[in-house]
């Protein structure tokens, strides 16, 4: 299952936000993954979320793939919605 979002918060995907969303995305059992431009990465990675150079307004797709992938995207894909808390 996948969903694309714009990032909302200020300074895009850096050590915070990246921090925020590995931290929620460990708590589930599916494979999530991060779609940027031509990139797929693993969701469940701050230093490889950080790579991407996401920022704001940016749109990037979120992934969730197992037995708890509703959840995950419901949990995640609000996190992205609300700016990780810094929007």
């Amino acid at each position: 299952m996948e969903k694309t979002f714009i990032l909302k918060n200020e300074k895009g995907m850096h050590i915070r936000p990246a921090g925020v969303f590995v931290k929620a995305a460990a708590a589930f059992k599916s494979n999530i993954e991060i779609k940027y431009k031509n990139k797929i990465v693993n969701g469940k990675s701050v230093m490889i979320l950080m790579s991407l150079g996401a920022k704001k307004s940016d749109e990037i797709t979120l992934i969730a793939n197992g037995e708890d992938e509703t959840e995950a995207m419901e949990t995640l894909g609000k996190l992205i919605e609300d700016g990780f808390g810094e929007a």
